[in-house]
C-alpha cells in the first residue's frame, strides 16, 4: 500500500494499467455468483434429502450435515431456505433478496481476501509504514495462508470425518 496521495494515485494507476484492478472486479463478480449458486445447490441437497429423493443413509446424513455447516458459515438459515426452496427459489423472492444475496456477500468477502488491518488476516508489522514496504509483497500470500490455506485444511478434515461417519 502507498504511502501518500502521489503515490497512492501512481499505485492505482499501475493496477489498472496490468489490470489487476479489473481481474479482482471479476474474481469478485464470479465469487458473488458461485456464493448463490452453493446456497441453492445445499439447500436444494438437503431438500430432496428431506423428500426422500436422496438415500436416507450415514453417509448422506453426514452430507446433508457438512451442507448445513456451510448455510451456517454463510448465515443462511435452513428452514426459511427450504421454505423459499419449496415456494420455486425465484430471484425476485424477499428470501432471495435478503438471504441469498447477502450469503454469497458473505462467501465473496472469504473468497476475495480483504487486505485491510480490519480483517485480521496479515500481522500489523505488514501495515506500519516504516515497514510496509518490505512486506507489500508478502500480503497476498500472507492473506492467502491465513484465509484460502486454511479453510482447504479445515474442509479437508470435516470431509474425512464425514467420510469416517458414514462409514460406521
Amino acid at each position: 500500500q502507498a504511502v501518500g496521495k502521489t503515490a497512492t494515485k501512481a499505485q492505482n494507476a499501475f493496477f489498472k494499467t496490468i489490470g489487476l484492478y479489473d481481474w479482482t472486479r471479476f474474481v469478485q463478480l464470479v465469487g458473488y455468483d458461485m456464493g448463490k449458486s452453493i446456497i441453492y445447490r445445499n439447500l436444494k441437497i438437503i431438500d430432496d434429502f428431506n423428500k426422500g429423493i436422496i438415500k436416507n443413509n450415514k453417509a448422506n446424513k453426514a452430507d446433508i450435515a457438512r451442507l448445513t455447516d456451510e448455510l451456517a458459515e454463510l448465515n443462511i438459515n435452513v428452514d426459511d431456505g427450504l421454505k423459499w426452496i419449496k415456494r420455486g427459489a425465484r430471484h425476485t423472492d424477499e428470501y432471495f433478496t435478503n438471504n441469498v444475496r447477502a450469503g454469497a456477500v458473505r462467501y465473496t468477502n472469504e473468497v476475495v481476501m480483504n487486505p485491510t488491518a480490519a480483517s485480521a488476516q496479515k500481522p500489523l508489522l505488514h501495515l506500519r509504514p516504516v515497514s510496509r514496504w518490505i512486506y507489500g509483497l508478502m500480503g497476498f500470500p500472507t492473506a492467502f495462508s491465513n484465509t484460502v490455506l486454511r479453510n482447504v485444511v479445515r474442509n479437508a478434515t470435516r470431509d474425512a470425518r464425514t467420510l469416517n461417519a458414514g462409514s460406521l
